[in-house]
């Protein structure tokens, strides 16, 4: 598969994806866990699991969402997908200054880490249990949108171990869609 763009490309990050890369495209290659419906007319806006196995429902208030990772995942290298991974995805958008970040600033810690990029856990508000697979996401305050906000672009897609905390440029990182770079 070849896509053709009039703009040059100058990072295949999915934690620097802008508008100029269309979440059509960067959904080839990151997966998230829940997306849009594929397709045509306003079925296409429904929310439906991707790496997810259910689109949770919020609990305390609206402020809790507990995913469930579907059994089996593989990076394009062929290493299985971890809960944990979701975090390092989260923790590196942070520390990098990901575009992301106005869609991830609502959970707990991530704002200290905006501030604070070296030191940035965000383990009180993103609980990851690998042999569970699951992936806790606490909120400062309910957020209608905050499953909507999931699906923006590849910002929340899983990374590997080893991805570095600072921008990539054009070295790809893996990713969990049917197609890679």
């Amino acid at each position: 598969l070849r896509l053709v763009s009039t703009q040059r490309i100058r990072t295949f990050d999915p934690a620097l994806y802008t508008d100029e890369y269309t979440p059509e495209s960067t959904g080839l290659v990151y997966d998230t866990l829940i997306t849009y419906e594929r397709t045509a007319g306003p079925a296409g806006l429904r929310l439906v699991p991707d790496l997810a196995l259910r689109i949770p429902a919020a609990s305390d208030g609206g402020r809790v969402y507990v995913f469930e990772l579907r059994p089996g995942i593989r990076y394009s290298d062929g290493r299985l997908v971890r809960a944990g991974d979701f975090r390092r995805a989260i923790e590196r958008d942070l520390r990098i200054g990901s575009p992301g970040n106005a869609f991830l600033s609502e959970i707990v810690g991530a704002r200290a880490c905006l501030r604070q990029a070296r030191r940035c856990p965000v383990s009180r508000g993103v609980r990851t249990n690998d042999r569970a697979g699951t992936i806790t996401i606490r909120l400062t305050a309910p957020d209608p949108d905050f499953l909507f906000k999931l699906t923006e672009y590849a910002f929340v897609a899983p990374i590997p171990p080893g991805t570095p905390h600072r921008p990539v440029g054009r070295r790809p990182v893996l990713g969990t869609g049917p197609y890679r770079i």
